[in-house]
């Protein structure tokens, strides 16, 4: 297992000093749990939530949101019920590989749309 877990920010409307994609990294070690909020279909924002070992700042966990938008603007993926969630598929996929690696990306794949959207992740949200 890698020791960090990277999401790429999709940020395609950035103006500098901001980039298009900030890279955010996730300590593994640091990782409790984790899990999707968000319902079905499209209506609600979809989300990933990564709690962890508290730390000197007093942050406890990261709420990293999923969108279609390559701009990065809040467009919601469509999910089904009685799937697998996506968010979760792409996290544990990253958590199992590259084994002795450094980081791991955690890529999304398509949503669950009559025709599927590829999907990004789009801010992240500390509390």
């Amino acid at each position: 297992m890698a020791k960090f877990i990277k999401f790429n920010l999709t940020n395609g409307a950035a103006a500098q000093p901001a980039s298009p994609v900030d890279p955010l990294l996730i300590n593994v070690d640091n990782i409790v749990k984790y899990v999707a909020t968000g319902a079905a279909g499209v209506g609600a924002a979809k989300s990933l939530v990564i709690y962890m070992k508290q730390d000197k700042t007093g942050i406890k966990n990261v709420e990293i949101t999923a969108t279609t938008a390559t701009s990065g603007a809040a467009v919601n993926p469509t999910f089904k019920d009685g799937e697998l969630n996506p968010l979760i598929k792409a996290f544990t996929q990253a958590l199992t590989a590259n084994p002795g690696g450094v980081t791991s990306l955690c890529q999304l794949g398509k949503d669950n749309n009559a025709t599927p959207k590829q999907m990004y992740w789009r801010a992240a949200t500390w509390a």
